[in-house]
């Protein structure tokens, strides 16, 4: 895969930035005004990127809430290679519907219409008017994880119109600067709010014994390592670890090596080709033993042959449209609905998932390049304590989803292991 990584043309590509610094009601946010600054110099700095100006827009703080939308737009439109979004500011979350608000000058606290709505902004840039191959959304505000939540993509039928064909759209990532339910810093005095201080800094320092580009994972990684307790997030769909914006400033190219000449009378040794682990021949049926040993999950379903399905098996068989030569092993449902189903399922060739607007499929003979995780984190503000949550997360090359918090930590955790175990037999790993 790395061999795949390249620089996003800087002549097809285009950046959106705002940020709104003061407030009439809220806290001011002074780095703010710097964050954008900031940003805007390091990305035209042709060492790390060479945008050039004219393909830079800032919006002014006091036009974000009738400019932002807009720019986003009409960058979408033009870009042909890669959209880069920035919001820094308060974010705000509306409580029942888990939806971000981003902040605005006016905006008054308990009234998430006096706020710029993520929704609006994620609509823009998943319009199948857009010519843009990779958008790359950066978000730092508090509660920013929300944004990585149901507006990311369109899914399977994620596609634009250019020239009367539809395209592709190769990668879209939404980098925040915490979790979920997290707050963001902004150490007053300090330069820079937390998040884009680091960031910045990686740009402009690079990763010692990093690759020469940067991808957006391995931005979210070098930052979460930085600012372990904001739990700065990540949600993707698609190739975006092979699209970067940056050059490693720290990149110190290997010296070359120059050939032996082999011992007189003697032929060099042959290397063996790297492989793929090779998968057991009865891999479906050790799949199926393996769930059927899991200990209980809410909402899993185990299909028998034999049996009668259950509704939950055959709305999953529907939504995920199987080839005639899959077979339905086992279903994960977290939320059902009249026209959606939401859920994870096992079949004899690996698994896929179909979460609203994020669906991908991943095959057993790819566990090798993974991990599957549980994550559990704490929701504040319950009349009588708090109420621990967790939730599965999937990493690979070409995915890194995270499925909604569950109450219930024990079945998630019980699916993690379950997917590693299969991951082990996949590999052959002990």
């Amino acid at each position: 895969m790395a061999d795949d990584l390249r620089l996003a043309d800087p002549a097809a590509s285009y950046a959106v930035l705002a940020g709104v610094p003061h407030y009439e009601h809220l806290d001011d946010l002074p780095a703010v005004a710097n964050n954008v600054a900031a940003l805007a110099a390091t990305l035209s700095d042709r060492g790390v990127w060479g945008l050039t100006p004219d393909r830079i827009e800032i919006v002014e703080p006091e036009k974000v809430g009738s400019r932002f939308t807009w720019a986003v737009k009409e960058a979408a439109e033009k870009a042909t290679d890669t959209l880069l979004v920035y919001y820094a500011g308060h974010g705000t979350p509306e409580h029942g519907t888990r939806e971000l608000y981003l902040g605005l000058p006016g905006q008054v606290q308990g009234y998430v219409e006096t706020a710029l709505r993520y929704k609006w902004v994620a609509d823009k840039l998943n319009s199948t008017r857009n010519t843009v191959r990779h958008i790359v959304v950066i978000i730092d505000s508090c509660y920013s994880g929300l944004g990585t939540i149901g507006y990311m993509s369109a899914g399977e039928t994620l596609a634009q119109v250019v020239d009367g064909e539809f395209r592709d759209i190769k990668g879209h990532a939404v980098l925040t600067s915490s979790a979920a339910n997290k707050l963001s810093k902004a150490p007053v005095g300090a330069p820079y709010t937390a998040f884009t201080g680091e960031l910045l800094s990686v740009l402009e320092s690079g990763i010692a014994d990093g690759p020469a580009l940067l991808n957006v994972e391995t931005l979210h990684r070098e930052i979460v390592r930085r600012l372990p307790d904001q739990l700065p997030d990540l949600g993707a769909r698609g190739s975006t670890n092979v699209v970067c914006f940056a050059r490693n400033t720290a990149y110190i190219p290997p010296p070359a090596e120059t050939p032996s000449r082999p011992a007189e009378g003697r032929t060099p040794a042959p290397q063996a080709p790297a492989t793929v682990p090779a998968l057991p021949p009865r891999m479906p049926v050790l799949v199926r033993a393996e769930l059927e040993q899991m200990p209980r999950v809410k909402g899993f379903h185990l299909v028998r042959p034999g049996y009668a399905e259950s509704r939950p098996v055959t709305k999953a068989r529907q939504m995920h449209l199987l080839s005639g030569r899959e077979e339905l092993i086992g279903v994960w449902q977290w939320k059902r609905s009249v026209f959606d189903s939401k859920s994870l399922v096992f079949t004899n060739q690996g698994i896929r998932v179909s979460d609203g607007g994020v669906s991908f499929q991943l095959s057993y003979a790819d566990f090798h390049r993974c991990t599957f995780e549980y994550r559990q984190f704490a929701v504040p503000g319950v009349e009588f304590d708090t109420i621990d949550k967790t939730y599965l997360s999937v990493w690979g090359p070409d995915v890194h989803w995270s499925s909604p918090p569950i109450t219930n930590g024990y079945d998630i955790r019980h699916l993690a292991a379950a997917l590693n175990a299969i991951r082990k037999t996949a590999t052959g790993e002990q």
